[in-house]
């Protein structure tokens, strides 16, 4: 979406609104000065954030238990083959 259709969309609604959309500036990696433009509503920022927040914790979770149990399913473990002796 452009910018006036972004303010066109976002006209009559609060800034908290679900629906008001919110662009952020995101540094590009690998580059010093580009700088992606990401637009989402709050609702959609929010799951994000929401989404980021519980794979910190599982992460922390993952690492207090110790690395013994592995998270993934047992069909997607990849086992390496041994070196013959």
């Amino acid at each position: 979406m452009t910018g006036a259709e972004i303010d066109a969309h976002n006209e009559g609604l609060a800034f908290a609104d679900p629906n008001y959309i919110k662009c952020r500036k995101i540094e590009e990696i690998g580059s010093l000065v580009k700088k992606l433009r990401v637009c989402n509503t709050n609702a959609q920022w929010r799951r994000i954030v929401d989404k980021g927040n519980q794979d910190a914790r599982d992460t922390m979770e993952t690492l207090a238990r110790g690395w013994t149990n592995p998270q993934e399913p047992a069909d997607q473990l990849v086992t390496i083959p041994r070196r013959p002796q």
